[in-house]
């Protein structure tokens, strides 16, 4: 196909226009006469990069704010059809058909493992289908930053973090997501003006060396500016651009250099190894939710409308994350089992649990926002407070252990009667 050369004057800012996979599969979804069947759709943590024993999540605020600006303009629908990026028929739909899904996910600062759920998407097939990937891509996003963040304050122990990372960002709302996450995870100082003046984080910044160089009665000279003979007390050490800022830390702590605070430019970065899938797990047929395990079956899926249950010690430690079904008993507390943690199929009692709490909360219904964002001081503290309960082996900064998460018995029941019926 020969490229048109033509310019459209109109931004298709809407979310419905995030994704070309995304509109094919809804186009599709129309030309089949499913769209409007009601859908939920789990977006749920896969692997974590190299080392990484937990998940800091982060991004409620600009996924919500994503979803409640979502009407698209009349102009945006006539340049995304004109544009070829929509069929007619689904431009139709998206003229008449309000947003009308619900969205769970955990409170920003909820520590995560593998295999627990990072949010839900219900309503209409179309709609849940393109939100699902806002969502996980706004929140791994977000969630990456955060963790980070979080690992770095680790390993400084007890020294500053600085974000250095928000300010290189292209445009204010990515610079302001980032700087929200960086200060969930628990860096203390920015270097972005912008997300000092917008969300109250202390700005911390220092003239670079070469600034320093042409200051003072030596300017210019190989003498002038910092270096390391001198007192490094409130000076600002940048961690460098990449992917090793932990280790970076690390070394420098282990040759004895003092800092100020540590500077770092890589929350944003993607975390290589991170992965979160997305599953159709129920489709709603004549007024019946029917439980799936996946569009295309999946035998690692988890099936059916679910909620994810934190089980706790009497000292609030986290002891499993389990998934029940929706309308089904939770277990009680000394009574549960989990089944499929570590990929066995045994349910295996989890000692010592005294309580349970639910990880997903409501944040959208019917395409129409819960409540206002939450401030930076609770996330912050849902990070601390969890870590300090999270045992050791949980939290380490090199090889971790695998924390539990699996199926109530019903849950892992439901999986094998699909799996029998479909394998």
């Amino acid at each position: 196909m020969r490229y048109a050369g033509r310019v459209m004057h109109t931004d298709l800012r809407s979310a419905w226009f995030a994704s070309g996979r995304g509109l094919a599969a809804a186009a599709a979804f129309v030309n089949g006469e499913v769209a409007l069947r009601r859908a939920t759709i789990d977006v749920t943590m896969g692997k974590l990069p190299q080392h990484w024993g937990f998940f800091v999540c982060a991004g409620v605020a600009p996924l919500v704010r994503s979803i409640e600006r979502i009407t698209p303009t009349a102009s945006e629908i006539q340049a995304a059809e004109q544009s070829g990026c929509i069929s007619p028929a689904l431009g139709r739909l998206l003229s008449t058909a309000a947003c009308a899904v619900d969205v769970n996910v955990p409170a920003d600062g909820t520590l995560l493992f593998p295999g627990d759920t990072l949010a839900t998407v219900e309503g209409p097939l179309w709609q849940a289908w393109i939100l699902a990937e806002v969502a996980r891509n706004i929140l791994l996003a977000s969630s990456t930053v955060a963790t980070r963040a979080t690992r770095l304050v680790l390993a400084a122990k007890g020294t500053t973090v600085v974000d250095g990372s928000s300010w290189l960002a292209p445009d204010l709302e990515q610079t302001l997501a980032i700087a929200r996450a960086a200060v969930a995870g628990g860096v203390t100082f920015t270097q972005s003006p912008a997300a000092c003046a917008k969300l109250g984080i202390p700005l911390r910044a220092s003239p670079s060396t070469e600034a320093l160089a042409l200051v003072g009665p030596n300017e210019g000279t190989r003498g002038s500016g910092w270096n390391f003979a001198q007192s490094t007390h409130d000076v600002l050490m940048h961690l460098g651009p990449g992917d090793d800022e932990e280790e970076v830390l690390s070394e420098m702590q282990r040759l004895g250099v003092r800092s100020g605070g540590w500077v770092a430019r890589g929350l944003a970065h993607a975390a290589a190894g991170l992965e979160a899938r997305i599953d159709l797990v129920a489709l709603e047929q004549g007024g019946i939710w029917l439980p799936r395990l996946g569009a295309i079956p999946d035998i690692t899926a988890v099936p059916g409308r679910k909620l994810l249950i934190r089980y706790l010690d009497g000292k609030g430690r986290p002891i499993a994350d389990i998934m029940h079904g929706v309308g089904e008993r939770i277990q009680a507390a000394k009574e549960a089992v989990i089944v499929g943690y570590l990929q066995t199929g045994i349910p295996v009692p989890i000692e010592g649990a005294e309580s349970g709490v639910p990880l997903l909360s409501s944040v959208i219904r019917a395409g129409t926002r819960v409540g206002p964002d939450e401030d930076l001081a609770p996330a912050r503290e849902r990070v601390r407070s969890g870590l300090l309960s999270l045992p050791e082996p949980y939290k380490r900064l090199r090889h971790p252990a695998v924390f539990p998460v699996g199926m109530a018995p019903a849950v892992a029941q439901l999986k094998a009667d699909l799996l029998k019926e479909c394998c």
